[in-house]
């Protein structure tokens, strides 16, 4: 249990700052959970056409605020490899940037 609760924090915490790092994009270290919910408000576009424009044009899967009640998040899981974990988060910054180009 103890090596599980360790690789989940590394994946967390990865996230969070990589996440951190992208412009646009603000999120806090959740306390619980294995999902990260990203205030995504300065991309300025609904959470869900944010989550359709990102599987669609980065392949990248995540559920969109309005879910959970807020438009101005994201919510991404981190219950899966740091490699599609990177990957994903790599493909989502690099999707911002050619937005903001």
């Amino acid at each position: 249990i103890g090596t599980m609760r360790r690789s989940f924090v590394a994946r967390r915490d990865m996230m969070v700052s990589m996440l951190n790092d992208i412009p646009g994009i603000r999120c806090f270290v959740p306390k619980g959970a294995f999902y990260v919910f990203c205030n995504v408000a300065q991309l300025r576009m609904d959470s869900l056409t944010l989550a359709d424009k990102l599987l669609e044009e980065a392949k990248v899967a995540l559920v969109p605020g309005i879910a959970f009640g807020d438009d101005d998040y994201m919510r991404l899981s981190f219950a899966t490899s740091e490699q599609k974990i990177e990957t994903g988060l790599k493909r989502i910054a690099q999707w911002v940037k050619e937005r903001r180009a």
